[in-house]
């Protein structure tokens, strides 16, 4: 990540082309700065920010707590903690769990870990004595900032040892998870309405894919789910990831992915091979790379194409259907679709079950070799084997003879 002012860096990007192929037209998703010949060159300003992309497991079938849905941690013998209770609180994770590692956030490592609050979101540092109740949309610099909301509302935690209702803390290896079971709206007791949900975040950045640094989960929303805000703040409120505000869709099973990703621009262009290229060859594009920077090197990539002098490709064809007692015959199609010969080619291809060879090759072991022959450049070439059905072949009413067709051909060229 270069480390220039700005929200963006302008990478200047140099395609060579290898002779013997050519650049479609039109074809870049970007389109090139300018074309000199096989030289394309980009000029293109990148993001170099990290940020986080979410996503949910009703449209991405990675996103996951990790554990395959929502971790109820009463099943691992972790219930509510009795001392985490009322309204307007805010507790420190680490106290509970005895971990001693920084939590990072939006790209900033924070010595004290993570906070977690009644009101249904998780914070880095100190919310600075603000309403944690009076959630607003995100982002938005008014205070709290800093924070992973996954039910960011004026909530009241109520300790219920028999019903293992209030917060339950966990962790594994850097993975902290904080589960609010059955918590309801402030005032305790105002109305039946209980949540059940939990957040799970991780201390470091993993690249990995599949991997996600902060996870919402939910089990039950017995309730209205207005007024509530969902996302990731960063700490001055001026970046954040929103996924509702005052109005969101919950139900059981769902799943809020955010994975702090570095990065990316994508381009994409279309090249042929020259139709007189001389075969077999081997095509390399480089492509360098550097930033619109003074004191940056070039950075060099190469991808190589291999362009045979043979390229060979069978097809099969037969019967759907046979009459009992009649042999049956497969065509074999072979083509070379290059431009050099292919010398004593060969189909290879199992003898069909229950069959015996007629004619059009020899067969060994259960194995049928067909002899196609040199085979030219841009060319095709078919050869014939048939089979007959043994009698003993089991024959069910009204149906055709059961003998099998071949699994498939191979060629040996």
């Amino acid at each position: 990540e270069p480390s220039v002012v700005g929200a963006q860096v302008r990478y200047i990007l140099t395609d060579t082309i290898p002779a013997g192929m050519s650049y479609v037209v039109d074809s870049a998703t970007v389109p090139p700065t300018s074309v000199n010949g096989n030289v394309l060159t980009w000029a293109v300003d990148v993001d170099k920010v990290r940020h986080y992309a979410m996503s949910t497991n009703l449209t991405n079938p990675l996103c996951d707590t990790g554990f395959g849905g929502y971790v109820n941690l009463a099943d691992f013998g972790i219930f509510a903690e009795p001392s985490i209770v009322g309204s307007g609180q805010s507790y420190r994770f680490d106290d509970f769990y005895g971990g001693v590692d920084a939590a990072s956030f939006f790209g900033v490592d924070y010595p004290g870990g993570l906070y977690f609050t009644d009101d249904g979101f998780a914070h880095f540092g100190n919310l600075g004595g603000t309403d944690t109740g009076l959630n607003t949309g995100l982002p938005d610099p008014a205070l709290p900032n800093n924070l992973a909301a996954a039910l960011w509302r004026d909530l009241d935690v109520v300790y219920d040892e028999l019903e293992n209702r209030g917060v339950s803390i966990a962790g594994a290896a850097s993975l902290m998870l904080v589960e609010y079971d059955g918590v309801e709206p402030a005032p305790a007791g105002s109305t039946n309405e209980r949540y059940t949900f939990e957040i799970l975040v991780d201390r470091f950045v993993n690249d990995t894919p599949g991997f996600y640094e902060v996870v919402f989960a939910y089990q039950g929303t017995d309730g209205a789910v207005t007024p509530a805000t969902i996302g990731v703040e960063n700490a001055d409120g001026t970046r954040g990831v929103q996924y509702a505000y005052n109005d969101a869709v919950l139900q059981d099973g769902l799943m809020i992915c955010f994975d702090w990703q570095a990065p990316e621009f994508d381009i994409t262009y279309q090249a042929v091979v020259d139709a007189d290229l001389a075969v077999p060859a081997v095509l390399t594009n480089t492509v360098q790379h550097t930033i619109d920077v003074s004191g940056f090197g070039v950075g060099e990539a190469q991808l190589a194409l291999e362009a045979p002098d043979v390229i060979l490709d069978v097809s099969m064809t037969g019967p759907a259907t046979v009459r009992p007692g009649e042999p049956i015959s497969y065509t074999f199609t072979v083509t070379n679709s290059s431009t050099g010969t292919a010398p004593g080619v060969v189909v290879t291809t199992d003898l069909p079950a229950a069959t015996t060879l007629l004619r059009g090759g020899i067969v060994n072991d259960g194995i049928v070799t067909v002899t196609v022959g040199d085979l030219p450049g841009n060319s095709s070439q078919r050869v014939q084997m048939a089979v007959m059905p043994v009698p003993e072949v089991v024959q069910s009413a009204g149906a055709p003879n059961q003998a099998q067709a071949p699994l498939g051909p191979t060629i040996v060229g």
